[in-house]
């Protein structure tokens, strides 16, 4: 008998044996974590609902204990999920503020990722070995260093990458064909000349915009301008690069992207600011909210999103949540933590050494309107799960 369910991340049905119950793996189409349910909890998973009350006796529906456990790996998931997409990277303000100017108005994601520093990291040196060992598994340190070879550029000449993202046109059934603008800025010089040859024999061809020279693939859909020694502009071929480069001056950035930005200052290593306020505020996400009360309810309640990680030996990872009030962050505390205690209930002895250790590392707290989750990721932890996650699909 098969199981057949619906991916959480890119919600593409899957289909695995009755046996892979309750094992963790990976999607085979966008490489999100998840756990496979059992054919019970698929089966009565449209009537279940969060009542605040405790688990069923034995003997009763266990739909409850599926759904709850199920949206509390989704949560670590989603935390350590920051840390498999974000893994790339010296800098500081100034070259943060430089480097925004290039972004795209109304951002509602923006990213900071120090290269240089996360590349003399072992845990930076180990998942990118890992990205090789491993198909699909942390990929991005491998993603980065192709991206630069197609501009022409050795990895270690990348001192940061900044990228911003809005989404105010994305499609929401869609949502990651949304591509970012970034702003690469290098340690030493680039040969401007050595580029552009680099690019013409990917079939780039010469445009202009605002009197710069202008890179583009539109098969490729890529775009690359080089705007000083320094400093290389590149995105999504077509209006949206050139809009950067023909404005004068920086972006418009909504009050509480700037509130994110304030909040990031400039990361150790990696650091991602998001406006959940605009990315969410969107009329067709409030829509799609509708269907379930409670997510609308904190959809409304949820401001800014601000997340560091630092890269060492091993990785630390601080997550932080403005909500707009107290009574928010805490009710939100409370569910996840219950959450995350009853998914270690039901797993009990079940549940694999190395995810259990994980857990018991994970802490999260309120603070005023203030969500912050903490977790000191050991790279060997990380390396042994990502090993053991099996893939799901044809």
């Amino acid at each position: 008998m098969a199981i057949t369910f619906i991916c959480p991340s890119c919600r593409k049905q899957l289909q695995v044996s009755d046996g892979a119950a309750g094992r963790s793996g990976r999607c085979p189409h966008c490489q999100g974590a998840l756990v496979v349910p059992s054919p019970t909890a698929i089966s009565e998973a449209p009537t279940a609902t969060w009542t605040g009350e405790p688990p069923r006796a034995a003997g009763q529906s266990k739909t409850w204990i599926y759904v709850t456990a199920g949206v509390a790996v989704l949560l670590v998931a989603g935390l350590v999920a920051g840390a498999f997409y974000f893994l790339g990277g010296g800098g500081g303000v100034a070259a943060t503020n430089e480097a925004i100017t290039y972004l795209p108005d109304d951002c509602h994601v923006v990213a900071v990722l120090r290269v240089a520093q996360a590349n003399k990291s072992n845990a930076f040196k180990e998942l990118k070995a890992l990205s090789k060992d491993v198909p699909g598994a942390n990929a991005l340190p491998t993603d980065i260093e192709k991206q630069a070879e197609k501009m022409g550029l050795a990895l270690d000449n990348i001192e940061q990458v900044t990228l911003g993202m809005s989404f105010t046109n994305v499609d929401i059934a869609n949502p990651t064909a949304q591509k970012p603008i970034f702003v690469v800025r290098t340690r030493e010089p680039i040969k401007a000349d050595e580029i552009k040859a680099k690019l013409k024999e990917q079939k780039f061809t010469e445009a202009q915009a605002s009197g710069r020279a202008l890179s583009e693939n539109l098969d490729l859909d890529m775009a690359v301008c080089i705007i000083d020694p320094n400093t290389i502009v590149a995105g999504p071929a077509g209006p949206a690069i050139r809009k950067v480069l023909e404005r004068n001056g920086k972006p418009k950035l909504g009050e509480t992207m700037q509130f994110a930005l304030k909040e990031m200052g400039a990361p150790k290593t990696i650091g991602l600011a998001v406006s959940l306020k605009e990315a969410l505020g969107r009329p067709d996400v409030k829509e799609l909210a509708k269907r379930n009360e409670q997510a609308a309810k904190y959809i409304g309640d949820l401001d800014a999103a601000v997340l560091q990680l630092t890269l060492g030996n091993d990785i630390d990872i601080n997550l932080t949540v403005f909500c707009k009030s107290a009574d928010t962050a805490k009710e939100l505390n409370d569910l996840v933590n219950g959450l995350l205690a009853l998914l270690k209930i039901g797993a009990g002895k079940d549940m694999p050494p190395d995810l259990a250790e994980l857990l018991n590392a994970l802490s999260i707290t309120a603070d005023g309107p203030k969500l912050q989750a903490v977790l000191a990721l050991k790279t060997a932890t990380l390396v042994k799960l990502s090993k053991q996650a099996p893939k799901f699909g044809p």
